[in-house]
């Protein structure tokens, strides 16, 4: 099901609306990655290969697209050195977690994303839609004495849409098309966070 243009989408996700769901990002922007291939992931400390509260190391999920902007994920495990590899190719990478024990270390995720230590989740203010789902911005917040970029790239094609500071709200959520690169961007590369409400493209 699509969102019609003419509804009240909060009105519709109250009424029912089907095959939708909520993503928070919050973080520092990055770069994108741009080629198709595994991912290198990097703890800093040795406790998080064994450790008192994992004793086979650290786990952690990477979520991400392939090539075709097709939604994929892989768990790796820090069970015998610091350093691993993904068995998967990734194009794009979305977010990261731990999912079992508590990350010593800052783990990093290729040079594009970063889980700070104790925290387990990867701070990071970009995302790209799979090839499968449209996407509604609902809300940005731009905590920074500095203005802030709202900027979508799809293919060759860029689009600052606004700049901001503070919380913004969309009166009518802003609709963007699948495979498209959200970005939140300053010149310091400072944090922000947005919301957006993932939709089937049926």
């Amino acid at each position: 099901m699509k969102y019609p243009d003419f509804m009240d989408y909060y009105l519709a996700i109250a009424i029912g609306l089907e095959n939708h769901e909520v993503v928070d990002v919050y973080g520092f922007g990055g770069e994108f990655l741009n080629e198709d291939r595994p991912l290198k992931i990097k703890t800093s400390r040795k406790e998080d290969v064994i450790n008192d509260i994992s004793e086979d190391g650290i786990h952690v999920e990477i979520f991400g697209l392939d090539v075709n902007f097709n939604r994929i994920s892989e768990t790796v495990k820090f069970e015998e050195s610091r350093v691993v590899h993904t068995k998967s190719n990734f194009y794009r990478v979305n977010s990261a977690c731990v999912t079992n024990g508590i990350n010593i270390g800052d783990i990093s995720i290729d040079k594009f994303l970063v889980i700070p230590s104790m925290i387990g989740n990867a701070m990071n203010s970009n995302y790209t839609l799979p090839n499968n789902m449209e996407g509604y911005i609902t809300t940005l917040y731009n905590p920074n004495d500095e203005d802030m970029g709202l900027i979508l790239r799809n293919g060759q094609s860029i689009k600052k849409v606004l700049s901001f500071r503070g919380f913004y709200e969309f009166k009518v959520p802003y609709k963007v098309k699948p495979a498209t690169d959200i970005v939140l961007r300053s010149d310091n590369l400072l944090d922000g966070s947005m919301q957006i409400i993932l939709l089937e493209n049926s």
